[in-house]
């Protein structure tokens, strides 16, 4: 099943990458009509990609958020509520999925991710679990100027989580 789901998000991280390139630096943005402001209680999936290490992305992203305010579900409610669930050919989930996210973790959003192997970029998409409504999605590139890779999960997850910061600024958190 993983290798499926590989076959399926390598374009679609590839052409994110690649649109990115044009402007340097991170794309992320909120969807239109999106409520970032009302989202307090975050699950943050392993991020993809990067083997073991898709976790210790995760885990420094909850770190980060907590910092900021958020609460953070349970990893082990969250893993058991996506258990059985498919990502779709849009890097996202659907209303099934998030319905029992909501349910069993009392989530308000999740998190997912894919970063290159090459650790150039990630793909990121926050998904709202009332709708299932992507709430932002955009590719991720480190913000050290000059630096073209991401030196480890710690400073992919604090560029995210400052991304995080200034949409929550911006959408009045």
């Amino acid at each position: 099943m993983m290798a499926r789901r590989a076959v399926v998000l390598l374009p679609l991280l590839a052409a994110a990458v690649l649109a990115g390139c044009a402007h340097a630096g991170s794309r992320v943005q909120l969807a239109e009509g999106a409520d970032f402001a009302r989202l307090r209680r975050i699950g943050v999936m392993p991020f993809q990609g990067v083997g073991d290490k898709g976790a210790v992305v995760a885990k420094d992203i909850e770190e980060g958020l907590k910092g900021a305010g958020y609460e953070i579900v349970d990893e082990k409610l969250l893993e058991r509520a996506m258990a059985g669930h498919r990502m779709d050919s849009d890097f996202g989930y659907g209303l099934e999925a998030a319905a029992d996210v909501r349910i069993q973790t009392g989530a308000d959003a999740v998190l997912v991710g894919r970063v290159a192997r090459d650790w150039s970029a990630a793909f990121i998409i926050m998904m709202e679990t009332e709708m299932g409504d992507k709430v932002l999605s955009g590719v991720v590139k480190p913000e050290k100027k000059g630096e073209k890779v991401f030196k480890g999960p710690d400073e992919l997850a604090r560029t995210i989580t400052g991304i995080f910061a200034r949409i929550a600024g911006k959408a009045g958190f």
